[in-house]
């Protein structure tokens, strides 16, 4: 039986113009919040975290007769102004089935016209970089903007398919001197001593990493994707979920495999000058270990025991194990480990990537919905016993706690991307 973790699990709305805001000469000079009210009555403005520093409009919208699914933007806390914008015209995530090459090549052309009409000139070529894809772009008055996309054949269900990964555009304020390559590339890493200032220490004995960067997948099965981002983004590097959702090979609707996932991110973080570090990972070897201990407790427990090869998916497994068997079988040195390990990479300011099998115990009083899912652990309370975790779901996921058991109990896999 071959042992795939499918993590995480799909909207669409109307149309408006957003012209003003994204194609705009003066918009990095420009006050953000007054220029998203003035939007408000045509698109649903989100704020993506508390300190409103980053904002996301999501639908089926079109900016100067761009159609467009998402627009993000990064707005500096103190100026109130836009650092950096994005604009997602295609992403397979979003798009319903996946759309022919012939398709695909139209929509990149169409829209690379659309602009060359707005700027006024033809876009120039940025060769080579760390990700695998075309990127053009253009220097309008006080403005960069970039057109990337990417696309490519992958092997589905045993047959070669051509697979449209993202069509975005990208804009920044205009730095003079500033390498062309710069705004779109991997970007320099926060030192150390910056990045342990995220530490904050509350009096209720919370320790947690303030600061990260939310990501909001959406509705599509981008939750690893968004995490990873979260955290590069936390160390300074310029990165996209697209970007990762492409080298991971994610599903669409179903997700990313959990061993495309660490040996795509081994291969990012190694181009960034990082590593990829497991501390426990998702196989086939501690399935069998987990089961054979979950019946030997069960056996003295004298509960039902579970046979191997009774069900099609590992998911099915941790469904029918009864909890209290499962948590007796978790020895003091699991949770004390457990423990220390998230303690070691917070106090080093490292977020923990942290696979996950929802559905399992309650979250913030209710049941979630069976599936893999990736997350990150950013904090602990030793007092309290618990976990301070983060999901790429918006603003109000920035910070949840669980019980340490509990949260030891649905871990199928742990890493970090190793600080320098």
């Amino acid at each position: 039986m071959k042992y795939l973790l499918i993590l995480c699990l799909f909207p669409m709305l109307s149309h408006a113009v957003m012209e003003d805001i994204f194609l705009n000469t003066q918009i990095f000079q420009s006050n953000a919040d007054e220029l998203l009210v003035a939007e408000a009555n045509q698109v649903r403005v989100q704020w993506s975290d508390q300190n409103k520093s980053n904002v996301r409009v999501y639908g089926n919208y079109e900016c100067g007769g761009i159609p467009f699914v998402e627009f993000t933007g990064k707005i500096n806390s103190q100026t109130r102004q836009f650092e950096e914008m994005v604009l997602v015209v295609y992403n397979k995530g979003d798009a319903q089935g996946l759309i022919a090459k012939s398709d695909f090549g139209n929509l990149i052309q169409a829209t690379k016209n659309k602009l060359e009409e707005k700027f006024g000139s033809k876009a120039r070529k940025l060769t080579g970089g760390v990700i695998k894809r075309s990127v053009f772009y253009w220097k309008w008055d006080q403005n960069v903007y970039f057109l990337e996309y990417a696309g490519d054949d992958q092997k589905i269900q045993g047959r070669r398919t051509y697979v449209a990964e993202f069509l975005r555009l990208r804009a920044f304020p205009y730095v003079k001197g500033k390498s062309v390559r710069n705004y779109v590339e991997s970007g320099r890493m926060v030192s150390k001593t910056s990045l342990k200032s995220n530490i904050k220490k509350e009096s209720n004995g919370d320790v947690f990493l303030d600061g990260i960067p939310m990501v909001d997948q959406g509705q599509k099965g981008y939750c690893v994707g968004a995490t990873a981002t979260r955290v590069l983004k936390f160390y300074g590097k310029q990165i996209d979920m697209h970007d990762i959702a492409m080298i991971a090979e994610t599903d669409a609707a179903g997700g990313t495999n959990l061993q495309n996932f660490t040996k795509s991110l081994k291969k990012i973080a190694g181009k960034m000058n990082l590593k990829l570090r497991t501390i426990e990972d998702a196989d086939y070897r501690s399935f069998k270990k987990l089961l054979s201990d979950y019946n030997r407790k069960a056996k003295r427990m004298d509960q039902p025991q579970i046979k191997l090869g009774a069900y099609r998916s590992w998911g099915q497994y941790f469904l029918a194990m009864d909890q209290e068997v499962w948590k007796a079988t978790l020895s003091k040195s699991d949770r004390t480990n457990f423990q220390k390990e998230i303690k070691r990479q917070v106090t080093s300011a490292q977020p923990l990537l942290w696979s996950v099998y929802l559905g399992l115990v309650p979250e913030q009083g209710k049941r979630m919905s069976p599936g893999g899912h990736m997350r990150l652990i950013i904090g602990y309370n030793e007092q309290e016993n618990s976990v301070i975790y983060s999901d790429s779901w918006g603003a109000k996921h920035t910070f949840k706690k669980m019980p340490l058991e509990d949260a030891l109990m649905i871990t199928k896999g742990l890493y970090y991307i190793q600080a320098r």
